[in-house]
């Protein structure tokens, strides 16, 4: 665990999700296996919808491993609840929907509640019981301590059979009086995002069945009092007791995909105007009813299991690395901050299970835990967890909006603490949309917060999906490409990350005062300096440097910084968190401590002091009772302080149990047990503070060192006044001397976490050997050159070993270097060729060789590009990557038959202000431009994109069902679209076009004969665009790929695409006439055609906010970071864009020189 600790007395309870479900299985390829880790799983909606909408090769059903993570058990324990009664009902009924969405509940439905808690109860009663229980065969437990967790809180619920009616009466009168209070306000809707494009539509709808399902518990129309009898338990205990805790801005309806029942917007839909509430009500229950389905069905074909754990997300992705280190099941990691049990594996986990389970991952999905953790955090602690193959993704999530007044992009590098390429490169995976400068997902919210900057603050919801790119750009070679950095320049780097982490501390020039600008931003809610050193000990297995050395330089500038008040306060928790990650060690946690130079606390010990001992602090419950219950979520930490000695350090890695603490073995080797109080909160014990702490202070000056429990200060805290008035000016919980014996103790060992110290080793990086007859690659090193804040440039050497080869080098043969791919440069001499795949795109047109003839060695140098210069990736838009089977890198997956067809006879107005978001603001200055003067492939494309779907619908132009890419040079046709359907695809809130393609060539010249007859629209294009839809086929058609890829497939002798010569298809034969035969009968055409086309389905690729500005926006300042409107002047050369200053317009010549084209 990385995270500040915060206090935790007040936290809600999410039961059912606030955001449309998404398919889990979208960046996977139909044939490869899903073993999926959710991090704060939520409900069930996204595993249900990812069964019901996963994309198929034939009729088989992929193989789901799904690993749930929740910090809250009932939760899980809803979870398990309904998905058992799925399997049990095997019919669809109201009673399984009612026990899972209603507060209130009919007799018929609380009884088979209680009957399923009975069952669960009885199956959970050990992990031998489970085992044996008819749920093991799709549920299984990652620990003991997650399965007692569940079993109580099974028993919670049925032990409300139990109650007498008078109990059960007053716990609905209180459930009731909160939720009508809640069904008063109108603060707590929010945007109803679920919706997709219809969001602004269903406003009302929301807003309506938000009050009345806070009125009457159900999901109704209906706004009466509830009549119904019983209050449902489900809702009632959480974490926080038996207490009213739902959070009050749950509105179910927000977790369906609401636009599949907008009126006369699909197929089959009927009414006009507005959407009802019973319409949106009984499209929700449709859905649940198919995805409840879908279930069955996997359950009953055995290819879906699903894992469950209860506890910290963080500490279980810790607990799982060191898993994978160690291979024992018993980790040294607790299960979250505030229960020190340790994670034990089930022994599934063992690298003897004849069955394990797994522990990486190719799916991992983080749901929003980077508004409560951080993005920081969560890369630390999931990327080590990705699995070493070319499918893996990682998701993270935002629903929260940016600051008010902070630019989109500024808000995005703050959340990375610096440069995302350079973050990209050290940790190996990179946000795909930023380096695509595109992604295929809609976000109402971002487009709505961009084109009308000052909108108030709300949720905005923001995805991203992390892929490696250490295999993805040279998929064919299969070794692990190791990061070379001077230790100097990383040290740089990582100190400025270092900063900006924790930039809340920044303090005003000259003061030592906290800084107004900075002390309100929420990473002081996210990073303590345990959170820094998570990222180094990720960064240390990628990096090949010389580490003590960029570690001895990275304390010499924290030593030295003036910038953060409370800097150097916890050095001393730095240096501890290094030692004990075994990432570095500091000269004074080198060595163990001698016994001849400790006193006080160590006078009766034995043997040598390691460099850490444990403290464990005992605070008294009634200290804890001084603390008032409204104060937010304060940071806590721990205060060593000694005004005598000079020293005052604070440590944030803290373990906090409830419960007794007691002595153990003898005073020369102590040792202390802690019983936990499962009360917790609810009960009387003390709190007991554990956490490891240099050796060597505690010998410093112990008679006058003060041990203090207590909140950091932060300026940005609202109830810093509040707490102050209770606790005093320093928000000092519980004080007490070093040397107190009835509150302070010390051992070598932690009660909570492992029998000594730990120490970390790290998982070797195995490195295929790849042999070539000319060149020696190994070891595959990759040297990068950092400026303060970036990556500059990247260089690959080769060695040559060839003997001709050196040969022609020493005769002075002339090197020429070529750009292939993104990423790929090939160099030749005198007919000798090799090919070098960098880690990430690259500019191309500032390659420079360094050859070295007498030393037989050509080294290839070249920045890396810069997504805002808008050439990432220039040379292939949409790559696809081949190994094994064709993968996609930058757009999704998407099964088109579950999805709706769009009534192309309704009003379809609303689709012209959705697809014309796809542009930015710059791109919307280009279109007004002459086409000879627009020179940007990727806006081409999209302007194609725009004509395809305005034919399809009919806006604007004839409806058409055939469309043909001409190049406007030769004047002949180069691809042929034949428009099936218009859907809505309902996870990404966009449309897509179900087409068939029909790229020309030499054997099908006949076929313009046959469609030249026909009604058609013809599109002319100049040569560029039509290489970039070649290189878009291979990448549109695997998307919805349903067949799978023969052995004979020309992908693997041919690369992706085929061919971009004229004449030639881009595609591979593998999916020739797939589901064509009944769309070219039924439409007339000639049948013949069927045999050649290859189903597609094609996205709208939308700009992104975090890099551009959206829209038709006012005339701005065209410089990153500046929104000025005022005393503008266009570009001399171009005169498309303006800028308020040359200060401007020089800094961000860089990017706008690569479109700026003289007038």
């Amino acid at each position: 665990m990385a995270q500040a600790v915060l206090w935790p007395k007040k936290t809600f309870f999410y039961p059912i999700g606030n955001t449309s479900p998404i398919s889990l299985t979208q960046d996977l390829p139909p044939d490869i296996p899903a073993d999926i880790l959710l991090l704060g799983c939520g409900d069930p909606r996204n595993i249900l919808h990812t069964l019901h909408s996963d994309l198929r090769c034939g009729t088989s059903l992929r193989r789901l491993d799904i690993t749930c993570c929740d910090i809250e058990s009932a939760i899980l324990a809803r979870n398990i609840l309904l998905y058992t009664l799925l399997v049990d009902a095997r019919v669809d009924n109201d009673e399984t929907w009612n026990i899972f969405y209603h507060f209130y509940l009919d007799d018929a439905s609380i009884q088979r509640l209680w009957d399923q808690c009975s069952r669960l109860v009885k199956a959970s009663q050990s992990l031998e019981s489970w085992q044996n229980s008819p749920y093991s065969s799709f549920i299984r437990m990652c620990t003991a301590h997650t399965l007692q967790a569940l079993h109580n809180q099974w028993a919670l619920y049925l032990n409300t059979k139990s109650m007498s009616e008078g109990e059960r009466a007053r716990m609905k009168k209180k459930f009731r009086c909160e939720t009508e209070a809640i069904a008063q306000r109108k603060d707590f809707v929010g945007p109803c995002w679920s919706a997709g494009p219809f969001w602004a539509n269903f406003q009302d709808v929301a807003t309506e069945h938000f009050k009345s399902y806070w009125y009457t518990g159900m999901m109704t129309s209906e706004t009466r009092s509830p009549s119904l009898p019983h209050l449902n338990p489900t809702f009632v205990y959480s974490l926080m007791g038996d207490t009213f805790n739902v959070h009050y801005a749950t509105n179910p309806i927000r977790a369906f995909h609401l636009a599949a029942c907008y009126p006369s917007v699909t197929s089959g839909s009927s009414g006009t105007g507005p959407p009802t509430l019973e319409s949106v009500i009984r499209a929700a229950k449709s859905q649940f009813f198919q995805w409840s389905q879908a279930f069955r069905d996997a359950v009953t074909g055995g290819t879906i299991v699903l894992r469950f754990f209860n506890g910290d997300a963080l500490a279980f992705c810790n607990a799982l690395q060191e898993l994978r280190r160690s291979g024992t099941t018993l980790t040294s990691v607790g299960v979250s901050y505030w229960i020190g049990t340790r994670i034990h594996f089930h022994d599934e986990y063992s690298l003897s299970s004849s069955r394990p389970a797994p522990s990486c991952y190719n799916v991992i999905d983080t749901s929003n835990l980077s508004d409560h953790l951080g993005d920081m955090n969560i890369l630390a602690g999931t990327v080590p967890l990705l699995r070493e193959d070319q499918f893996s993704a990682l998701r993270t999530q935002t629903l929260l909006s940016t600051s008010s007044g902070r630019s989109l992009h500024r808000s995005f590098v703050e959340r990375f603490c610096g440069d995302v390429s350079t973050l990209s490169l050290l940790l190996g995976v990179a946000p795909v949309s930023y380096i695509a400068r595109y992604a295929t997902h809609y976000t109402p919210q971002y487009s709505v917060k961009s084109i009308v900057p000052d909108s108030s603050p709300s949720e905005a919801e923001g995805d991203l999906i992390w892929k490696r790119t250490d295999l993805a750009f040279s998929p064919s070679d299969r070794r692990h490409p190791r990061l070379v950095v001077d230790p100097q320049e990383l040290s740089r780097y990582l100190f400025g990350v270092y900063l900006k982490m924790f930039v809340h501390e920044m303090s005003m020039e000259g003061t030592g005062l906290p800084s107004p600008e900075h002390m309100g931003m929420t990473s002081g809610f996210f990073y303590a300096r345990p959170s820094f050193v998570a990222i180094l000990k990720v960064m240390k297995d990628k990096v090949e440097t010389n580490w003590n050395v960029t570690m001895e330089q990275l304390f010499d500038l924290i030593a030295a910084d003036k910038k953060l008040f409370t800097g150097l306060n916890f050095y001393q928790d730095l240096c501890s968190e290094l030692h004990h990650q075994g990432v570095y060690s500091v000269e004074t946690l080198s060595s163990y401590v001698s016994i001849e130079s400790a006193h006080g606390i160590f006078r009766h010990w034995v043997d040598s002091i390691p460099p850490l001992v444990c403290l464990a602090l005992k605070i008294p419950r009634a200290n804890l009772d001084r603390v008032p219950d409204d104060i937010g979520t304060p940071v806590l930490q721990l205060e060593l302080r000694s005004p005598a000695a000079h020293f005052h350090n604070s440590f944030s890695f803290l373990q906090l149990i409830f419960g007794t603490l007691s002595i153990d073995g003898d005073p020369k080797d102590p040792s202390f047990t802690i019983t936990q109080d499962p009360l917790r909160w609810s009960g009387v014990s003390d709190l007991i503070l554990t956490l490891w702490i240099p050796a060597w202070i505690l010998c410093v000056s112990p008679k006058t060192t003060e041990v203090m429990f207590s909140f950091r200060s932060t300026p940005s805290n609202k109830f810093i006044t509040k707490l102050q008035q209770n606790l005093g000016f320093l928000l000092i919980i519980f004080k007490t001397k070093l040397l107190d014996d009835r509150h302070v103790f010390f051992s070598r060992r932690n009660p909570s976490f492992s029998d000594t110290c730990p120490t970390s080793s790290t998982l070797s990086l195995k490195q295929a050997e790849v042999p070539s007859a000319t060149y020696d690659d190994r070891p595959f090193f990759i040297k990068a050159s950092l400026n303060p804040d970036s990556v500059s440039t990247l260089s690959i050497r080769t060695d040559v070993v060839d003997t001709n080869a050196r040969e022609a080098l020493l005769k002075g043969h002339g090197v020429t270097a070529t750009q292939k791919t993104s990423c790929q440069v090939e160099f030749q001499f005198d007919g000798f060729c090799h090919s070098v795949a960098f880690p990430y795109p690259i500019d191309g047109a500032k390659i420079k060789l360094r050859i070295a003839r007498k030393s037989h060695y050509i080294e290839v140098c070249a920045p890396i590009s810069n997504p805002k210069v808008l050439d990432s990736l220039s040379f292939n838009y949409v790559p696809v990557p081949m190994l094994q089977v064709p993968w996609l890198w930058t757009m999704h997956y998407l099964s088109l038959s579950p999805l709706p067809v769009i009534n192309i006879n309704g009003n379809l107005e609303w689709i012209r202000q959705h697809i014309s978001l796809i542009f930015s603001e710059r791109e919307c200055r280009l279109r007004d431009l002459p086409a000879a003067q627009r020179d940007d492939s990727l806006l081409a494309v999209k302007d194609t994109f725009f004509t395809l779907i305005f034919a399809s619908a009919g806006i604007d132009i004839p409806r058409e069902h055939i469309v043909c890419l001409m190049d406007e040079d030769t004047n002949l046709p180069e691809i042929v679209i034949f428009l099936r359907h218009l859907r809505l695809d309902l996870t990404s809130h966009t449309v897509v076009v179900d087409c068939f393609v029909l790229p020309f060539t030499k054997g099908v010249d006949w076929a313009w004969e046959v469609l030249d007859r026909k009604s058609m629209l013809i599109i002319k294009t100049h040569s560029a665009e039509i290489r970039a839809w070649k290189q878009m086929l291979p990448a549109i058609t695997e998307c919805c790929r349903t067949w799978r890829h023969t052995n004979n497939c020309e992908y693997l002798t041919r690369g992706i695409p085929a061919s971009l010569e004229i004449s030639e298809t881009p595609l591979c034969s593998c999916g020739l006439g797939h589901g064509a035969s009944s769309y070219f009968k039924d439409s007339g055409l000639d049948k013949r055609l069927c045999n050649y086309v290859t189903a597609a389905a094609i996205s709208p690729f939308f700009a992104l906010s975090f890099l551009e500005s959206m829209g038709r926006s006012q005339i701005r300042c065209a410089a990153q970071d500046c929104s000025k409107t005022e005393g503008l002047k266009r570009c001399a050369r171009c005169r498309v864009i303006s800028y308020c200053s040359a200060v401007c317009q020089k800094s961000d010549w860089k990017r706008h020189k690569a479109v700026c084209k003289k007038e």
